[in-house]
């Protein structure tokens, strides 16, 4: 009976644990072990696992680190576009690009004053046109949004597109405009950012009287070397209107500065000008011919005698030519020789004829004008080298204008001679007057008929057999490396002003127009690279004509 008793209530257990009343005991190991790895039964006592010596560090306890929150904006910037204020029209030659969290921005350079302040943005994001207005002389912080409304912040970084030649901004105070080439404004010149307090005034005769696009005289308030030039106060802007290449002075210079026996040659620098906020186009900037460091030394050089003519001897600067605007020359008085008139003194700055300095500087360049009609000891009043290359360069470039008509140098130091120089003026040379001798198959200095210059010092120096001899020595010895010269320059510089020439163009649109006395055919040569090509035609057979000539008759 007990037996019975025993076997029922285990069958009744077990059918209780099947139906899940009773809850099984856990045994603190895993639900399967496979039977070959089972570990034996052992009856060793429980014991707690060793210790173990673990060394003590100082480590700080760190947070774990922090990973970036992934951008779930998904717009795209697909345009950004300046609109004009005046017209409503997006400006061309806009460029930008994207990189990272930074958008830079670049317009172009004739972009008007205010649409530069308060620049009327138009950003084209998946499909969508927004407008903003900011000031493009400052970054900006803008907000990208997408369909979905995630947004992303980004650095707008506005820039001027500069093409690859300096940009030059004056601002006159107040704005005041310049009116007067003798009456200087007071302002402040940026060149690349760097800010120059400076005075600024107009100059030139053509290029002032006639035409819109005007050049100018710079005085800076403290001397500086600017673009790499020697440091000074004085400067000069060029505007080049009328030389369609925009290069002419670059190419002119390089080829004077070749020439040694020119003691000093300016270095003209192409620059893209705005004043008072207004894009003006490509000038040249450049040194200031006058006395000076870096400029004309008057100092006496060893070997040199002092001359004993006219009771003294100074240093000097002599300037022909002449001024649309007065009856004098530059509103100083001046003097005439006699087969070269309008010579005013520049420096010593003898304003009057009765001054000791302008009496002793007329003296001597008569004196010397007398001695080269006579064929009479010119040689002791003329530097003969500098004379030699002065008539090369002149004749090279066909500067009928500096051939004693205008913008024609000299100069003295003190115990010195006369010499040429420094050259100057030639965005009217090359090929580029209507008062040129058709064909170029003469010399501009003697054999060019001028209104009121038919003979002049030149007449009779080439007729010297000392003064000849001299010239075909010259020319043969430097003649290659002036070709090469030539060329080079026309190509690097024009190379140089590949985008900033389509901007001087679209602001002063005359390429297809004839200006004041240039003579290229704008119906011929109508675009910049075909003005280019005819400098480089002109200069090549213009050589080709002078070696010729200087070993046939010379």
């Amino acid at each position: 009976m007990r037996r019975l008793f025993a076997v029922f209530a285990l069958v009744c257990l077990l059918a209780l644990c099947a139906c899940g009343d009773v809850t099984p005991v856990e045994t603190g190991v895993t639900d399967t072990i496979e039977p070959d790895t089972a570990a034996p039964e052992t009856n060793a006592p429980e014991t707690d696992p060793p210790e173990t010596d673990l060394p003590e560090t100082d480590a700080p306890e760190t947070d774990p680190p922090e990973t970036e929150a992934p951008i779930l904006c998904t717009a795209v910037i697909e345009g950004i576009e300046l609109v004009s204020s005046g017209t409503g029209i997006a400006y061309e030659d806009c460029s930008f690009e994207v990189e990272g969290d930074v958008i830079r921005f670049g317009y172009p350079l004739t972009a008007a004053w205010t649409d530069v302040t308060s620049a009327t943005l138009r950003f084209v994001t998946d499909g969508y046109i927004e407008e903003a207005t900011y000031d493009l002389r400052e970054e900006h912080i803008i907000t990208l949004t997408d369909s979905e409304g995630f947004s992303r912040e980004l650095t707008l970084i506005p820039y001027r597109l500069s093409y690859g030649i300096p940009v030059m901004e004056i601002f006159t105070d107040g704005g005041v405009a310049i009116e007067s080439k003798t009456e200087y404004v007071h302002g402040v010149m940026y060149i690349d950012g760097e800010e120059y307090p400076t005075k600024i005034r107009g100059r030139g005769n053509a290029s002032w009287t006639q035409f819109p696009k005007k050049s100018y005289r710079i005085k800076l308030d403290d001397g500086a070397s600017l673009l790499g030039l020697g440091q000074n106060r004085d400067w000069v802007l060029t505007s080049n209107y009328a030389d369609k290449s925009l290069i002419r002075n670059q190419v002119a210079h390089d080829i004077a500065a070749s020439l040694d026996g020119l003691e000093f040659t300016s270095t003209h620098i192409s620059v893209n000008l705005y004043l008072n906020g207004e894009y003006l186009g490509v000038y040249t900037f450049a040194d200031k011919i006058e006395e000076g460091k870096n400029r004309l030394d008057f100092s006496p050089v060893e070997g040199d005698e002092p001359s004993s003519f006219g009771g003294m001897d100074i240093g000097f600067i002599c300037e022909v030519g002449w001024d649309f605007d007065s009856e004098n020359v530059y509103n100083r008085d001046y003097f005439d020789a006699e087969k070269v008139v309008r010579i005013y003194v520049k420096e010593p700055e003898a304003e009057v004829a009765n001054t000791p300095e302008f009496t002793y500087v007329k003296s001597y360049i008569l004196a010397m004008e007398q001695a080269i009609i006579r064929d009479a000891g010119w040689q002791d009043y003329i530097d003969i080298d500098s004379w030699v290359d002065w008539f090369i360069a002149t004749e090279l470039t066909f500067n009928m204008e500096s051939a004693f008509y205008r913008s024609c140098y000299m100069w003295k130091r003190e115990g010195g001679k006369l010499m040429m120089g420094p050259v100057w003026d030639f965005d009217m040379a090359l090929g580029n007057h209507y008062g040129d001798i058709p064909g170029y198959d003469g010399w501009c200095t003697t054999e060019c008929e001028y209104e009121y210059l038919m003979e002049n010092w030149m007449n009779y120096l080439i007729t010297y057999d000392e003064f000849n001899d001299r010239v075909k020595e010259r020319w043969n010895e430097m003649k290659d490396e002036l070709l090469e010269v030539a060329l080079s320059s026309i190509d690097r510089h024009s190379s140089a002003l590949e985008g900033s020439q389509q901007q001087n163009f679209k602001r002063w649109n005359i390429m297809p127009y004839r200006i004041g006395a240039g003579s290229v055919d704008p119906k011929v040569y109508d675009t910049y690279e075909k003005q280019v090509q005819y400098l480089r035609d002109f200069i090549t057979q213009r050589w080709a004509y002078m070696d010729e000539r200087i070993n046939r008759e010379m």
